[in-house]
């Protein structure tokens, strides 16, 4: 193994390392060059990235800031000379046309991940909205003939008559967890898209699960989302388990779409029951049984088909119930509390 020092600007014997040894020699140079150009030292940086480039030739990242370095030293020949090697180590650009998959007949939900509260979750949100709209752009490029769905229903039995009324051969899911376009030392200027996948052919009991994420080197800051989230969406059609349910055969008979499908192909719907049923539990620990009660309720309204949630309906049910009752108990130690608090604190029957 290739020791590295963090300082050393020598160009290892190339001949001597593994496919690792080079990726880490140009992660921990790329590093430390960004460390310099801090620093103001931009030549010793600069000879720092040409041992990098020997070293991996194809390394996109150690090029482009060595273009970087090359113009703010005013060295515009070497520049034009390096970027024209960039331009050739450049992915593949992303496909404009209809992918090669049959796309009729298939149902393809896009969503948001849910991120809470406050200004922090806004703004996260909205990137998150941003993933997921250029996600659904590029189902339309790509599988023209399916059903896009953005919408999220209310219920699982509203999920039920949806999927009864387009009855879809396979369902592909889509959510878009995490998404970032930004800079570092470590790694310059780069994007991050994370899907949460669902997918199976109509029927499945329940989908198959994936988590993809799709990493952009030197992304063009103008369109960074819609690239990351093409590139994206190309991985997620390329997997096995995605390609397999897509090519599934249409279906003759009536399917009936289990609950816990319909929870995955809505995820949002998914997150909704299971937000009520947390503050449920919340409520319940601070011995609040009414608003259990009620949040419990409203979730197993959504669901009624969730045995989990039915359960949570009778304990806090059960829980009141008794509550009530040592209330109208006098000497009973939640009557003497009820008794010595405010009024505004004794819950009402």
């Amino acid at each position: 193994m290739l020791a590295i020092g963090a300082c050393s600007t020598r160009t290892p014997v190339v001949g001597d390392l593994t496919d690792e040894d080079r990726a880490e020699y140009a992660r921990v140079s790329l590093e430390r060059a960004r460390v310099l150009q801090a620093e103001g030292d931009l030549r010793t940086a600069e000879r720092l990235l040409r041992s990098v480039v020997a070293v991996a030739p194809d390394d996109r990242r150690a090029r482009a800031l060595q273009i970087q370095l090359l113009e703010e030293m005013g060295w515009s020949s070497e520049a034009a000379d390096a970027r024209r090697d960039l331009r050739r180590l450049r992915p593949e650009p992303v496909p404009t046309g209809p992918a090669d998959l049959p796309s009729e007949g298939l149902l393809i939900t896009v969503t948001a991940q849910e991120v809470g509260e406050g200004r922090d979750a806004a703004h996260a949100a909205s990137i998150s909205e941003g993933l997921s709209v250029a996600l659904g752009r590029r189902v339309r490029t790509r599988l023209p003939d399916a059903r896009l769905v953005r919408r999220v229903p209310g219920s699982v039995e509203e999920g039920r008559a949806w999927l009864a009324r387009y009855q879809p051969r396979a369902v592909l899911a889509l959510r878009g967890a995490r998404s970032f376009c930004g800079e570092s030392v470590r790694d310059g200027t780069f994007a991050v898209a994370e899907l949460e996948i669902a997918t199976g052919a109509a029927g499945a009991v329940e989908l198959e699960q994936l988590t993809l994420i799709e990493r952009l080197f030197d992304p063009d800051p103008e369109s960074c989302v819609e690239e990351v989230a093409a590139r994206a969406l190309e991985r997620v059609m390329d997997h096995p388990t995605v390609g397999e349910a897509l090519a599934a055969p249409p279906t003759q008979e009536d399917v009936d779409w289990s609950a816990r499908a319909i929870r995955e192909i809505f995820p949002a719907l998914d997150a909704a029951i299971e937000a009520r049923a947390e503050k449920g539990r919340q409520a319940m620990r601070k011995g609040r049984f009414e608003d259990a009660l009620a949040r419990f309720r409203e979730a197993a309204r959504l669901d009624p088909e969730d045995g989990a949630l039915a359960d949570l309906v009778g304990e806090a049910q059960a829980s009141l119930d008794m509550h009530r009752e040592l209330l109208g108990r006098p000497g009973t130690f939640v009557a003497d509390v009820a008794a010595e608090a405010p009024a505004s604190l004794v819950e009402e029957r």
